[in-house]
């Protein structure tokens, strides 16, 4: 059997897709198993297609230290531009990385 580069193209893009619903479903649920989230999609937003919307706002969960996992103004050790490294982690186990929209929305983006 043959298959043109036009229609392996398609095969390979309809996998991708896939893949990318499924990596970001788990990490959705992911977030409001652990951190108790409520997790949106970036289209819901109005933006980006692929990514997860969070709160910046409300809810935010604490590290074991009380400190906020994320928050848009911290910008002290350990924070990486307002978020801990340690959602950083958990996040990135997913293929995702964390980016502020604006001050009260964090972004989760596919690497």
């Amino acid at each position: 059997m043959k298959i043109t580069k036009r229609q392996l193209r398609r095969i390979i893009k309809e996998e991708l897709g896939s893949m990318t619903v499924d990596k970001r479903d788990q990490l959705m649920d992911a977030l409001e198993s652990k951190y108790g989230l409520k997790a949106r999609t970036t289209e819901e937003f109005g933006s980006g297609s692929g990514g997860v919307w969070l709160s910046g706002e409300s809810d935010v969960p604490e590290t074991a230290e009380g400190l906020p996992m994320f928050d848009y103004y911290l910008d002290m050790d350990p924070y990486e531009f307002g978020v801990h490294p340690d959602f950083v982690k958990f996040v990135g186990e997913y293929g995702f990385f964390p980016e502020w929209n604006d001050p009260g929305t964090l972004m989760l983006w596919r690497m």
